[in-house]
């Protein structure tokens, strides 16, 4: 139920975000707003005439600001060409509850930016409160920053997220509580998250970065900038708006959008007719694999944040016990990941258990691969930098170095390894899979967006103590952890034994 959930979802977004009609409206009438609010600021005050121009068109601004936005949430509902042109009807009622929803919203995140105003006193009063083991040498400065990350999070996520349910659901005629109903939903929440990510977060990043050195270059890249924030903005929006429509409309009608998701497209010729984004969420859905996966993650950043002087042990038990410790890690990842790769080969559920059976063959195949990875990326570094001595371009040679330590050398040996530890067949299945740009494709995606949020989260600002430190450690390497499983499927996907899945559509499967 949750996968169907999900893939409907993706569908309802992607026919708002393909909608060429809705995206032009929405370039042309919110670029004439911005361009009108701005010469409505101009417009003088020295008569009545003018007072009164001056109302009128703060009146025409705001009811083509309401009509928009009215007519997309109730297009969202069923976004299909059909519905077009009933949708962007003016009804009145429609522009009354997404003034009255406005108002509100924009009241509560009006005072929420009070808030943030406060935030050196409100992180000052938690660090004097919080206890002496949660209190950083560096002082409050790391409280402020918390406060400051929860208000963000409060401001972009958490309060429009809970008022447009309640918007749409009384725009198109439902009562309070069938827009309450869609905030029970987890993947309503996770949604949102993504879109708060891709249309705020982003566009506030690209607006912070300055490239260039020269005043044309600095101008050329505004200009290019506010370009992408302005397209990255709006698509947020609109997918938004159709995330709240597919949870607000009603779930018992036989309403559904004929739009194929995006990884429909994504077919290997002469493939299955699963694609590449089903493979790789039929792997990454089953909550038993991923689960063990996170748990090791844990317990490898807690180990490796123990320190062996605590102990009160010699220095030759000491040593044994690093030792020992590191054996059993090694063993432990070998086992897990193989069986991710087992798993991936062939995504059944059925065959889950089965791929947990501790195999010395499958793990010595994978333990080869990862010797092969640590020499061929160490060698790789060691040529780079042999041939720069002169230290010339260590910036390009850093570049170089992490690029194929991170991507390509892992694609490399990726397909290799699963065609000897998940699919069981010979390397030349492996071989193969290299010839595909899908699969290069996919994992560069992959390894770009593991590796960003990867170091977002290990950036974070928070209080420096060991507790903290070590869950911000945790949560730094969940993406990685995740993305890992997610290639195994990508993998899979090319070099798995070829059995059909026994349901026609992957996210159909039940989870073990």
């Amino acid at each position: 139920m949750n996968s169907i959930i999900l893939r409907d979802l993706l569908r309802n977004v992607t026919s708002m975000l393909t909608s060429i009609r809705l995206a032009v409206l929405h370039i042309v009438l919110n670029a004439v707003l911005l361009a009108a609010a701005a010469a409505w600021l101009l417009i003088p005050e020295g008569h009545a005439w003018q007072l009164i121009a001056a109302a009128l068109s703060a009146l025409v601004i705001l009811f083509v600001f309401l009509w928009l936005h009215a007519g997309t949430l109730a297009y969202a509902l069923n976004p299909v060409a059909d519905n077009f042109r009933t949708s962007f009807s003016v009804k009145t009622y429609r522009l009354l509850w997404v003034l009255l929803g406005a108002f509100v919203l924009s009241w509560c995140m009006y005072t929420i930016d009070r808030w943030t105003d406060s935030r050196w006193q409100i992180g000052g009063f938690l660090y004097s409160k919080a206890p002496s083991f949660l209190r950083p040498t560096s002082g409050p400065e790391s409280y402020d920053n918390a406060v400051g990350y929860c208000l963000s999070i409060l401001f972009w996520y958490l309060l429009p997220a809970s008022f447009l349910p309640l918007i749409c659901a009384r725009l198109s005629g439902g009562t309070v509580l069938r827009g309450l109903r869609a905030l029970k939903h987890w993947q309503y929440w996770l949604a949102m998250a993504i879109v708060a990510f891709v249309g705020v977060w982003i566009p506030l990043q690209i607006l912070d970065w300055i490239p260039g050195k020269t005043l044309e270059a600095q101008t050329t890249g505004l200009v290019i900038r506010l370009l992408l924030v302005y397209l990255l903005a709006i698509g947020g929006w609109l997918a938004a708006a159709g995330t709240v429509g597919y949870f607000v409309r009603d779930q018992s009608s036989d309403e559904t959008v004929p739009h194929h998701s995006p990884g429909s497209r994504i077919v290997v010729p002469g493939g299955t007719a699963q694609t590449l984004l089903l493979r790789c969420l039929s792997v990454v859905r089953q909550r038993k694999l991923v689960a063990a996966q996170v748990f090791f993650a844990i317990a490898f950043t807690v180990v490796s944040r123990i320190n062996s002087d605590t102990l009160g042990l010699e220095q030759v038990w000491r040593t044994i016990a690093a030792i020992s410790t590191a054996l059993l890690l090694l063993v432990a990842f070998l086992w897990l990941y193989t069986a991710a790769m087992v798993f991936a080969a062939n995504p059944e559920p059925t065959r889950l258990r089965s791929a947990f059976e501790f195999r010395i063959g499958r793990m010595s195949w994978l333990l080869l691969g990862l010797v092969a990875l640590v020499l061929l990326t160490t060698g790789v570094e060691w040529l780079l930098w042999q041939a720069d001595r002169g230290d010339r371009h260590v910036w390009l040679i850093s570049r170089t170095t992490d690029l194929s330590s991170d991507y390509l050398i892992p694609c490399l040996l990726l397909p290799l390894a699963m065609a000897k530890v998940g699919a069981g067949r010979s390397l030349r299945e492996g071989l193969r899979t290299l010839r595909r740009w899908q699969y290069w494709g996919g994992m560069a995606v992959i390894v770009f967006v593991a590796s960003w949020l990867s170091n977002q989260f290990a950036e974070w600002h928070l209080p420096r103590t060991e507790l903290i430190i070590t869950a911000r450690q945790t949560l730094s390497n969940l993406p990685l952890v995740i993305a890992a499983v997610a290639a195994a499927g990508l993998a899979g996907f090319f070099v798995g034994s070829g059995e059909p899945i026994a349901s026609t559509n992957v996210l159909r499967q039940s989870v073990s």
